[in-house]
């Protein structure tokens, strides 16, 4: 009878690199859509003071 590996536990070594590199695109995905999304908040915050601006400007400079 052959000794094979167990179905649960360790995973193979020579996946080990690979599921690495795995777990880095993910995080650096996960990062790059969290700024992402903040930089659009900001946009959306700039924009509306903005338009803040320009309404009381025109307001006060008919």
């Amino acid at each position: 009878m052959a000794w094979h590996r167990p179905r649960f536990g360790l995973p193979y070594l020579d996946c080990l690199p690979r599921m690495r590199k795995l777990l880095e695109f993910d995080f650096l995905t996960a990062v790059d859509r969290a700024i992402k999304g903040r930089a659009a908040k900001i946009r959306v915050v700039e924009d509306e003071v903005s338009n803040e601006c320009t309404v009381k400007c025109k307001m006060a400079f008919p």
